[in-house]
């Protein structure tokens, strides 16, 4: 009797640990980048490598400080490119929409931000590149 408990209850977290792994390795957020951001009108670059794979979706955090953001522009590993309005203003810990990049599974080569900084932040914030991959 107490084997046969064992069984079912191995029958049962066997799809279970195997969907924690699974899941593990698709669809989740990759660290694509970082920029401390100055107090001015600023384009930054952030390269990826095309070892960090392909991806649908972006989207960008900013810890600490003040921006407004202006656009992000994406080179695809190909040399095309798209660019995405995004006029928003972030405070601290908050995050843009999240970009659905066009074509979907791309290859990112790099991604320039442009954005100007609030003056009213006394200190200078990171700015965060997120990568959903598939």
């Amino acid at each position: 009797m107490k084997m046969h408990r064992l069984f079912l209850a191995g029958l049962f977290l066997l799809p279970l640990l195997l969907f924690s792994f699974s899941t593990d390795n698709a669809f989740r957020w990759v660290k694509l980048g970082s920029q401390k951001v100055n107090y001015q009108l600023d384009k930054d670059v952030i390269y990826v490598s095309p070892m960090k794979g392909q991806f649908t979706h972006l989207k960008l955090n900013l810890n600490q400080g003040r921006i407004n953001m202006h656009k992000v522009r994406v080179v695809y590993g190909n040399g095309q490119e798209t660019t995405y309005p995004i006029t928003r203003k972030m405070g601290p810990n908050q995050r843009t929409c999240v970009i659905d990049l066009k074509g979907k599974r791309r290859n990112i080569a790099k991604i320039v931000l442009w954005y100007d900084t609030d003056n009213r932040s006394q200190r200078k914030g990171i700015l965060t590149v997120f990568g959903l991959r598939i």
